[in-house]
C-alpha cells in the first residue's frame, strides 16, 4: 500500500538479478473524484507510469489511454471512484522487445486535497 499524501510523487524501483522480457504490476484504486469545494477542483487525482512502454488492462472506465511510451502517464479523465462494492483494478504491463533489469513505477497525486492511497497486490515477471 502506498500512501503519499497529496501534491507529491512516489517512485519505487524494482531491481532484478537477471534481465526480464516482461513485467506486470497489478494496481488497485487509480481513481479521480470531484471535490465538494466551491471551486469544483478535482480533489483526488492519481497518475501512474513505468519507465518502459506499457499496456493497461482491467477497468478502463474514463481512462486517458490503454497504452503508452516509457514515462507516459495513465489516469482517469473523468470522475470515477472506488466504492465498498467495487474496487478499481488495473494491470500495467511492459510492452517492449528489449530486456530490462529494473522497473521504476511512479505514482503521483498532483492535486492538493485529500490523502491518496494506492495498493499493489502483485507483480509478475518473465525471464525467458
Amino acid at each position: 500500500m502506498l500512501n503519499i499524501g497529496y501534491n507529491t510523487t512516489t517512485r519505487v524501483t524494482f531491481e532484478f538479478p537477471v534481465p526480464l522480457t516482461s513485467a506486470s504490476i497489478t494496481i488497485l484504486d487509480i481513481t479521480r473524484s470531484n471535490s465538494t469545494l466551491s471551486s469544483g477542483a478535482y480533489q483526488y487525482t492519481y497518475t501512474a507510469t513505468i519507465d518502459q512502454p506499457w499496456v493497461m488492462t482491467g477497468d478502463l472506465t474514463s481512462a486517458n489511454a490503454t497504452r503508452g511510451a516509457a514515462g507516459a502517464t495513465f489516469f482517469r479523465s473523468a470522475e470515477y471512484v472506488s466504492s465498498q462494492t467495487k474496487t478499481v483494478r488495473n494491470v500495467m504491463s511492459t510492452n517492449t522487445t528489449s530486456r530490462f533489469s529494473s522497473l521504476t513505477f511512479t505514482y503521483t497525486a498532483p492535486v492538493a486535497g485529500g490523502w491518496e492511497f494506492l495498493a499493489i497486490p502483485s507483480i509478475s515477471f518473465c525471464v525467458a
